[in-house]
């Protein structure tokens, strides 16, 4: 058995570490878009049970060839995973986000698992990551724990989903003193790291960005290799912008991340028309 999560978010790696934790020995393997996929997905056994998780493998026909060729769970909330599930010639289990995108991937891990209740005061942990990555956190009433726990827990806990102990003291139903006391040690990381990201994100902003208009759209971009749409704070106006780019080069290729927090804005199309998703 084998889960295929997404690296470079903590809604990606705690949903590996939850999958992980339900099967011990399955194998899990991090990926990123616009990775070589060809070496990980040969080695996917006839008939073997694989998730893909927080992600979505492109073009979509490497997700039709996985179905076929093993057992498929995909859980993924993204809007552009919407989308290729229409197009999926294959049958798969799991759960595919709505287009309202109010639950991350571990939000619809945990329903799909049917451990106790989404979002009850006895599983913090998921509803603070289901909160952040989905956009929703900046109007809960306790926005700057939930940005501080992400923060530290990014620091904390991003660089071992297999560390089965820490992630289950965080999962268990209810939370315990040890999942407590981790969630606090997060959270004291996360707003020493958020002053500092703060300062470094303007300086960047200050030196590397610049505003480029794409059709009726107006872009704030920013060559950088780091991804997430905070370090965009100190210059993004929603009266004149409408969209973030973050744009790097790498291996002989540009990358980018787009971001948006206008539901009017389809950056999904506009990505899918220059190659992306």
């Amino acid at each position: 058995m084998k889960c295929f999560y997404h690296k470079a978010d903590l809604d990606g790696i705690s949903s590996a570490a939850y999958v992980n934790m339900m099967y011990p020995n399955c194998e899990l393997i991090g990926v990123d878009y616009g990775e070589d996929y060809s070496k990980i997905l040969g080695s996917i056994d006839i008939d073997e049970r694989v998730w893909v998780v927080d992600f979505t493998f492109e073009p979509i026909k490497i997700m039709q060839s996985i179905a076929k060729k093993g057992d498929l769970f995909w859980f993924d909330h993204h809007l552009s995973s919407i989308e290729y599930a229409k197009e999926l010639k294959a049958s798969f289990q799991g759960s595919i986000g709505k287009a309202d995108n109010k639950q991350s991937t571990i939000a619809l891990l945990y329903d799909y698992f049917k451990i106790g209740r989404y979002s009850t005061p006895n599983l913090p942990t998921i509803e603070m990551i289901s909160l952040f990555d989905t956009w929703q956190w900046k109007e809960h009433q306790n926005a700057d724990l939930i940005h501080a726990f992400n923060v530290g827990a990014m620091n904390i806990l991003s660089l071992d989903p297999e560390d089965r102990a820490k992630w289950r003291s965080l999962f268990q139903h209810p939370i315990g003193v040890e999942g407590l006391d981790l969630i606090q040690q997060c959270i004291k990381t996360g707003y020493i790291l958020i002053e500092y990201l703060k300062q470094n994100n303007e300086q960047n902003m200050s030196h590397s960005s610049f505003n480029f208009k794409y059709k009726q759209y107006q872009f704030l971009c920013l060559n950088t290799a780091l991804k997430g749409s905070l370090q965009f704070e100190s210059k993004w106006n929603p009266e004149i912008h409408d969209a973030m780019i973050a744009f790097y080069y790498l291996n002989n290729k540009w990358r980018y991340s787009m971001y948006t927090d206008k539901p009017n804005v389809d950056i999904l199309k506009i990505a899918t028309y220059f190659g992306g998703g």
